[in-house]
């Protein structure tokens, strides 16, 4: 349904969130200088900061690291160095590349407006676009091909987590680690605070039949869904 849509942005916002569990104030205000240069294409995870002392928003303000695969940095990377997003980045207010947002509208605008820059921008977005995508474009062309699912976006984290899940099921199942060691393994990946969140993840799959492949199987399927798709195109 993303890729019928054909909008860049929120093609790579969606994706960095099934792949990340990064929340949506965060992965829209992400910076340029969050993008690692010729991170290559292959699974290797890169830490990315984000929190107090960065620009990048965190629920809280709390200071967490997200790890990103190459493949995403590199799709990120293409879409940053396209005329699609500089077309937009040079309408933004801010004064150094570095600084400026990923994630812009057509007009330079934040989809989501960091709190570092409250005040000072003519904006005070917190993803409204997103949602609307959502709900009139993206959900019809889902119920279209047949599949009438009722979600938010905030849900892709919770798939983030299940998939982690899924990717440690066998260890798990082997003996090779404990189900404390897969609980903690899942918190940090997800910045838990507390580890009885991420129980709940297990709870779940105890409940019902998981709906995932391993991790990495589902990234190679993003990943080949996505090829072709490097931000030229796409309608806005």
């Amino acid at each position: 349904a993303l890729m019928i849509a054909g909008n860049t942005e929120m093609l790579l916002i969606f994706v960095i969130a099934l792949v990340t569990g990064m929340r949506i104030q965060t992965i829209l205000t992400l910076r340029f200088s969050c993008i690692k240069i010729n991170a290559g294409t292959g699974f290797e995870l890169f830490p990315l900061r984000a929190g107090k002392g960065t620009l990048v928003d965190t629920k809280g303000g709390k200071p967490i690291v997200v790890l990103m695969p190459a493949w995403l940095h590199n799709k990120l990377e293409t879409y940053v160095n396209s005329e699609r997003y500089r077309e937009r980045s040079d309408k933004a207010p801010h004064k150094t590349k570095e600084d400026r947002y990923i994630f812009l509208t057509r007009t330079g605008r934040p989809y989501y407006t960091a709190k570092s820059d409250q005040g000072s921008l003519a904006t005070a977005e917190k993803g409204s676009a997103i949602r609307y995508f959502l709900t009139n474009t993206l959900k019809p062309i889902m119920l279209e091909l047949g599949h009438d699912i009722n979600f938010s976006f905030h849900d892709l984290r919770a798939t983030f987590g299940m998939n982690l899940l899924e990717e440690r099921e066998a260890m798990l199942n082997d003996g090779k680690i404990s189900p404390m060691e897969l609980i903690d393994y899942i918190r940090r990946r997800m910045n838990h605070s507390s580890s009885k969140v991420t129980e709940q993840y297990l709870n779940f799959r105890k409940n019902r039949e998981m709906l995932y492949e391993a991790d990495e199987v589902f990234q190679a399927h993003l990943i080949q869904l996505m090829e072709g798709n490097d931000g030229a195109d796409a309608s806005s």
